[in-house]
């Protein structure tokens, strides 16, 4: 487990998280927030679809790297 991969799951989904909300910090529009609010709910959610097909194919070795490495972000186990 290595790089951004071992603080997070998903390190691209968070990368595009913070993005959409500097986007919406940076253009300072109330219709900015509401899509930004959209893109983060919708990349918060997508690993809940994700991740029982990375269990089907990678199996133990999956479940494995899911309880060392966090959803988002945090410190690894």
């Amino acid at each position: 487990m290595d790089g951004f991969y071992r603080w997070s799951r998903n390190p691209q989904y968070v990368a595009d998280m913070g993005i959409l909300l500097g986007w919406a910090i940076l253009s300072a529009a109330p219709s900015a927030w509401i899509i930004a609010l959209g893109g983060v709910v919708a990349f918060a959610l997508a690993p809940f679809a994700e991740e029982p097909w990375l269990e089907d194919v990678y199996g133990a070795l999956y479940r494995k790297y899911r309880t060392r490495a966090p959803r988002f972000f945090g410190i690894p186990r």
